[in-house]
């Protein structure tokens, strides 16, 4: 999933339990590349001190590529980690910090506030977000061809905007 330049994530499923999920497309082509899963505690009274968390799956055989965990606070926080449970980075609000705890980007919203641009350390374009109809194009800048951690917070940031 994170060889393609492009991305599409599908909207999530209706409400209908605790779990739903968001299909992940070839935006060019429309084949299937995963599904992240956002799952909620089975418990009712659970769920108003708790925030889900957020699995990414590819299709093959559905293997786990990352997993987003909530963080405590008023902002919109996560923890991003890869399928080994490694820490690859954190998303705080409009800031996405490495692993290490560098500023990898900063989220900024588009005049029409349909669009967002990923904007790196020094003002570079790491990549781009438009929602439409379909879902929320993701679209990776050139320069993170080979670097799947970057992708990765960049993905996890992209399902929490919607």
């Amino acid at each position: 999933m994170l060889e393609q330049q492009a991305l599409l994530l599908r909207h999530w499923s209706p409400a209908s339990g605790p779990d739903r999920r968001r299909d992940i497309v070839d935006p060019a082509t429309g084949q299937r590349l995963g599904f992240a899963a956002r799952t909620l505690p089975a418990r009712t009274w659970l769920r108003w001190f708790t925030r889900p968390v957020v699995s990414v799956h590819e299709e093959e055989d559905e293997s786990l590529l990352l997993l987003i965990h909530p963080l405590w606070g008023w902002v919109s926080n996560w923890d991003v980690r890869d399928a080994d449970n490694h820490r690859v980075g954190v998303c705080r609000g409009a800031v996405l910090q490495d692993r290490f705890g560098t500023v990898l980007a900063a989220v900024e919203r588009e005049s029409d506030g349909f669009a967002w641009t990923f904007r790196g350390p020094d003002g570079g374009e790491l990549g781009r977000l438009a929602l439409s109809a379909e879902g929320t194009r993701l679209i990776f800048a050139d320069g993170l061809e080979g670097n799947p951690f970057a992708k990765m917070l960049l993905l996890a940031k992209a399902l929490g905007v919607e």
